[in-house]
């Protein structure tokens, strides 16, 4: 038997080719893969103008829950606001309403808003959930149309009960503030005044931006309610003897009790 030696540094079989055959393939290699960054940047551009769609209408699907309990909540009535406008001045333009149903879930047909990328959806405050807005990105909307969570947060009672003792000065004035997590107390919900000693000489009054109560036998409670389950701050400044004594209180009030504070002076 005869073995043929067999050189490795022989050319490949596709080093045969003649040498303008050669020079076409690099060619056409050198021609597709200057194209190829134009076809992906057109790819890009496609899918995300069609993830981003801003016009027309997304049926989505979700449920009311309350922040705390993760509950549902049946019967809330919904505003929903697409915002449009660079993120330093988002101008809301109106997309819709809905009531979630006896369970607290919705399906509700959003009417998109032209170059709205964020939408509002806006609970109706009362007694028992205060305002607020839920921001939802579009593109979470379009990705996940059926599970569209809104939470609502739980307001409840909340008294503070405030008694002047001493018989030294007259002349005390004393102003009354509050908030419920970093909103201000006016703003979160309307507050009731009883001044049960305005008959000897004291007078209590809420007027802007204070509560205020001067002289006399103060005898007085300020009803109104506040996040359940959040922090709210009282703030108290006593102005007497021409200096001006504040005092600050963190509270946290439970749903479903009588959440009061005193304040004696």
């Amino acid at each position: 038997m005869r073995v043929t030696p067999v050189n490795i540094s022989d050319p490949a079989p596709d080093s045969n080719l003649l040498p303008e055959k050669r020079a076409a393939g690099n060619v056409r290699i050198s021609h597709y893969a200057r194209l190829f960054p134009w076809y992906l940047v057109i790819i890009l551009l496609l899918l995300s103008t069609g993830c981003n769609h801003t016009e027309g209408t997304l049926k989505i699907k979700g449920k009311v829950i309350d922040e705390f309990t993760r509950e549902n909540i049946p019967l809330r009535d919904i505003i929903v606001d697409g915002l449009t406008g660079p993120e330093y001045d988002l101008v809301p333009v109106e997309a819709g309403f809905f009531t979630a149903d006896s369970t607290g879930c919705f399906d509700f047909t959003l009417q998109k808003v032209k170059n709205a990328y964020t939408y509002n959806f806006k609970i109706v405050g009362d007694s028992d959930y205060a305002f607020k807005a839920n921001h939802i990105p579009l593109g979470y909307l379009q990705r996940r149309p059926g599970e569209v969570i809104i939470t609502a947060s739980k307001l409840t009672a909340l008294t503070i009960k405030i008694n002047r003792k001493s018989t030294t000065l007259q002349n005390d004035t004393l102003y009354l503030f509050w908030s419920s997590d970093g909103i201000e107390g006016k703003e979160l919900y309307p507050s009731r005044i009883e001044n049960y000693g305005s008959n000897s000489g004291s007078i209590g009054q809420a007027e802007e931006p204070d509560f205020k109560w001067i002289g006399g036998f103060v005898n007085a409670a300020i009803k109104t309610r506040v996040y359940s389950e959040k922090p709210t701050i009282i703030k108290w400044a006593l102005n007497r003897d021409r200096r001006r004594e504040e005092i600050i209180d963190t509270i946290i009030c439970r749903r479903g009790r009588a959440n009061t504070v005193y304040f004696t002076y």
